[in-house]
């Protein structure tokens, strides 16, 4: 387990420049929608999380992992970051992660998804062996999460807090993101730090909120670099906190300070 803390470059600042990874743009659907949120799928430009140039299927996992470790020899990483949510699409998840399973055994598994239902996958998630997740949580308070989520807001909660807690008792890395959005939630993230730190999660990865074009938040501002620092300097008094995310998008590959777009050539 230590090792795996310290081997995923999103999980551990040293092993940035040293390890590289691949997010495969598998997942086209969500199960709740996000005001923040605007996914696209064809998208060569704009680089953010829930955007891909292309979508592809499990039958192109093989070929492109194959052909990126050839290009990158430090590639340790496979994981799914959408565009869509993961276990919107579990059966994809599963044949997906199974071939890398089968074909590169030595490779750790990634996934991110909003929490909803990781306690309906929890099987899948230790069939699958999967090392690393991240867990989005934006707010534990039902009144900002109704501002947030078009969702069922208790349901969303409770089993966002239960997943959590299984992961942690299957003894699986966990990191909680907080998209940090001025006058929605900026006191809420303290109490999700509290709460992530409390249950043993590994660490909180504060996200500025970028307004992001077509989404029902547009007009939002991003927060300020002081107000980011502050909140990192509260919350690391319950968890510990990762400062060097850089908002991939679902087709990166390669190593964070390097970060390049997936060539699809051969899909």
């Amino acid at each position: 387990m230590e090792e795996n803390k310290s081997l995923h470059p999103c999980f551990n600042k040293d092993s940035v420049g040293k390890v590289a990874r691949i997010h495969l743009p598998l997942i086209k659907n969500c199960n709740i929608q996000c005001n923040y949120c605007n996914r696209n799928y064809s998208c060569p430009n704009e680089n953010r999380p829930g955007v891909t140039s292309q979508l592809i299927t499990p039958n192109d996992v093989y070929s492109l992992l194959k052909e990126n470790l050839e290009l990158y020899p430090s590639l340790k990483i496979v994981g799914i970051a959408g565009p869509g949510e993961a276990f919107a699409e579990p059966e994809i998840v599963y044949q997906s992660l199974k071939i890398v399973r089968n074909h590169f055994p030595d490779m750790k598994l990634c996934l991110s998804t909003n929490g909803l239902a990781v306690i309906d996958n929890i099987d899948l998630i230790k069939e699958l062996n999967i090392d690393y997740i991240t867990v989005t949580v934006n707010t534990l308070n039902p009144v900002t999460a109704s501002k947030i989520y078009h969702t069922d807001i208790e349901t969303l909660l409770n089993k966002q807090q239960n997943g959590l807690k299984e992961l942690v008792k299957a003894d699986i890395t966990t990191k909680v993101n907080s998209v940090v959005i001025p006058e929605i939630n900026m006191e809420d993230v303290i109490d999700v730090a509290r709460f992530a730190g409390k249950i043993g999660i590994f660490a909180q990865n504060l996200i500025s909120f970028y307004p992001v074009k077509g989404s029902l938040f547009e007009n939002l501002r991003e927060p300020s670099k002081e107000e980011m620092d502050k909140l990192r300097f509260e919350c690391s008094g319950y968890i510990k906190q990762i400062t060097h995310c850089k908002r991939c998008r679902s087709d990166v590959v390669g190593n964070l300070s390097d970060d390049r777009k997936i060539s699809f050539n051969k899909c």
